[in-house]
């Protein structure tokens, strides 16, 4: 195992990760400091020349790897332990979420080797093998981790083709097959973002390719593309790490960050704080109608550049509800109260309080979103691109949707905003 790790944002050498008698530390490069385009790490590693200690580098670095079966998968095969967050990054930080990669010292990074085709049939055959072998490590010279407990797979996608990318070629879309024992998550999630971009949420192009099962394919958001084509990474942290969180505190319920934390990570850091808390605002009450409970605090990020701080278009936007089997109890709390049904007026007069908005804008936003939701969910249903059984299920969710925001509307009337 190296003693230490070089952490690169994009081709500049950011820093070196070390780890001492089971602690990490991360300091940065002089070069990087003294570098017109430094950006920090994170907002919780502000410009300084001293090494940050464990309980600052941790939580930023054990972030950045896949959670749950899926880390305990990955670590199996590479024969690491599934809590040692450096060799975990060391086998397969090479391309992380933002603009992070993170390489041996004294290796040099690899270079931009373009992108590797990758058949149905090969694909087909890795999908085949999931339960077994993650699908982030198809192929065992290839370094990638998203965090998550999903399973996906960072690819490059041209419109018609799937590559892989090779050496440090920065990935353009996330594929995510289907959940074995949910039914039709592809186009549950692929509906949902759809139906947030009608609402004027932002969202990235998301679509679902069939190969022949359906996968759903969205384009990285921490990604943008040059006149010449040339892909960039941007950088970007999720609320956890704003938070200096360990993922495993991704939850309220378990003592991680409510909807207060998160409209402070807004208030603090952000540097178009009203823009980012009128869409914070739409994104909590779009999830409430959708009936998606589990809308965590690492399904909120930052985007980080040189121009400043803002909060990044969302992500993993699914009908949770459509699954009897899982809890309808919301990860976040609205005033209080996580149980949907017992959501009155007076917990959303409590949510408003705690966004920082003028109470009369999360209303009117409140009126404006479930006045349209039902109207946009029903065209984006007979959309010809889902097939029977998926239609099926979707409808059960624009079922809910409709009874939410009958609800909503109801409360919103009475604030006279209807």
């Amino acid at each position: 195992m190296a003693d230490a790790l070089n952490v690169y944002l994009n081709e500049s050498l950011g820093g070196r990760l070390r780890e001492e008698r089971g602690r990490l530390f991360f300091a940065y490069d002089r070069g990087w400091l003294d570098s017109g385009q430094f950006i920090p790490l994170s907002v919780t590693m502000p410009r300084q020349a001293e090494e940050f200690p464990d309980d600052v580098t941790r939580p930023f670095f054990d972030n950045l790897l896949p959670e749950g079966d899926i880390r305990t998968a990955i670590a199996k095969l590479k024969r690491v332990s599934e809590r040692n967050t450096f060799a975990m990054l060391e086998e397969i930080g090479g391309d992380c979420a933002g603009a992070i990669s993170l390489w041996p010292e004294g290796e040099e990074p690899r270079k931009n080797e373009g992108y590797s085709a990758v058949s149905d049939e090969r694909l087909n055959k890795r999908l085949a093998d999931m339960q077994k072998r993650p699908l982030l490590v198809i192929e065992d010279e290839l370094r990638l981790s998203l965090a998550g407990a999903q399973e996906k797979l960072p690819v490059y996608y041209d419109g018609a083709q799937l590559f892989l990318p090779k050496g440090s070629a920065p990935s353009s879309h996330i594929l995510k097959p289907g959940s074995p024992g949910f039914p039709h998550m592809p186009a549950n999630e692929h509906f949902c973002m759809r139906l947030a971009a009608a609402l004027q949420l932002p969202v990235p192009v998301s679509a679902i390719l069939r190969k022949p099962s359906p996968l759903y394919l969205v384009q990285r958001y921490d990604r943008s593309t040059g006149l010449d084509g040339t892909l960039t990474r941007i950088h970007q942290i999720d609320f956890c790490q704003a938070l200096n969180l360990p993922s495993a505190k991704k939850y309220e319920k378990e003592g991680g960050p409510g909807l207060p934390a998160c409209f402070d990570v807004i208030a603090t850091y952000s540097t178009q704080p009203a823009k980012d808390r009128f869409n914070l605002i739409s994104w909590v009450i779009f999830n409430y109608l959708i009936g998606n409970a589990d809308a965590h605090a690492k399904n909120l990020a930052l985007l980080i550049t040189s121009e400043g701080i803002s909060l990044a278009p969302f992500f993993d936007l699914i009908s949770t509800a459509a699954y009897p089997e899982l809890t309808l109890n919301l990860a976040l709390k609205i005033g209080g109260e996580n149980r949907p049904e017992w959501i009155q007026k007076r917990h959303w007069e409590a949510f408003a309080g705690v966004s920082g908005a003028n109470p009369r804008i999360v209303w009117k936003t409140m009126a404006e979103i479930s006045a349209a939701i039902k109207q946009k969910a029903r065209e984006l249903l007979s959309d010809p691109g889902f097939e029977h059984d998926e239609r099926d299920m979707l409808a059960k969710v624009c079922s809910l949707v409709g009874a939410r925001a009958t609800r909503l509307t109801q409360f919103a009337k009475t604030r006279g905003h209807v």
